[in-house]
């Protein structure tokens, strides 16, 4: 089934219930910009229109406190690092990956610093195993710029030597 709209009932919708308008579905700005040059004030949209924006606001909300939380962890520990405070560095490093790892959202950009980090610390503490399980998740499972995936293998090899002595 489908319903008439206008974009400004849209608009208001979005706006009353604290959404953004971006959360709007393509295909309907799409049929909004149609019948706007067509000179029509009212277009077709889906019976489910307001759910879709609905539930394309939910995500963002969703996204946005993933993305908060894996930087209060990073954050947190790059304050941990600045007062020499490896372990706990270490600790809020591991859970900011953990975040992001389970998160639906591609978040690699909010923790990828303390991939980098966790990686370069475990080594400093002679915890090459761990450190070797974090080169070996990161390679897994991101996709990776050449140049940022050669260096990872060489490091993940010269960690595995570090094991096997």
């Amino acid at each position: 089934m489908n319903m008439k709209v206008s974009l400004e009932e849209l608009f208001a919708y979005c706006e009353r219930n604290g959404i953004s308008v971006g959360n709007i579905p393509e295909d309907v700005m799409c049929a909004s910009t149609e019948a706007m040059m067509k000179g029509e004030d009212k277009f077709e949209v889906s019976d489910n229109t307001f759910a879709q924006i609905d539930e394309a606001h939910r995500k963002d909300v969703e996204r946005q406190k993933q993305y908060d939380d894996i930087s209060a962890c990073r954050l947190a520990g790059m304050k941990a690092e600045d007062e020499n405070n490896i372990d706990e560095a270490i600790a809020q490093y591991a859970e900011a990956i953990r975040i992001g790892e389970a998160s639906e959202f591609d978040l690699l950009h909010a923790y990828r610093h303390a991939y980098d980090r966790i990686i370069i610390l475990l080594s400093r503490t002679h915890a090459y195993a761990r450190e070797a399980e974090h080169i070996e998740q990161l390679l897994k499972w991101h996709k990776l710029q050449d140049r940022d995936r050669t260096r990872l293998e060489e490091r993940l090899r010269k960690t595995y030597i570090k094991i096997n002595k």
